[in-house]
């Protein structure tokens, strides 16, 4: 498992209902949210839940929050169910 504090959690290429259910452990242990969103080709909406659950709960502890270098994939389902700003994956995003 990768050190929440150095190491971003990578995302899988299909983030779904299963991948979310398989990242709830890493998460769990986080003390940082940071993602690497570059590889997601396939966007399921309980996957951007788990997402915006972790920025949620970065906001509340103060946690750190990011994902870097979001697909297209994952960027156009942020957009499309309005999650975009508050994942902040455009400029001014979750303040």
């Amino acid at each position: 498992m990768p050190d929440a504090l150095t190491a971003p959690i990578a995302l899988p290429a299909s983030l779904d209902a299963q991948a979310a259910e398989a990242l709830l452990p890493q998460l769990r242990e986080a003390q940082a949210f940071r993602f690497d969103g570059s590889g997601v080709a396939k966007v399921g909406a309980l996957g951007l839940q788990l997402l915006a659950a972790a920025r949620a709960e970065a906001g509340r502890t103060g946690a750190p929050f990011a994902i870097e270098a979001p697909s297209p994939a994952l960027l156009e389902a942020a957009h499309t169910l309005g999650l975009a700003e508050f994942l902040a994956l455009e400029p001014g995003g979750g303040s």
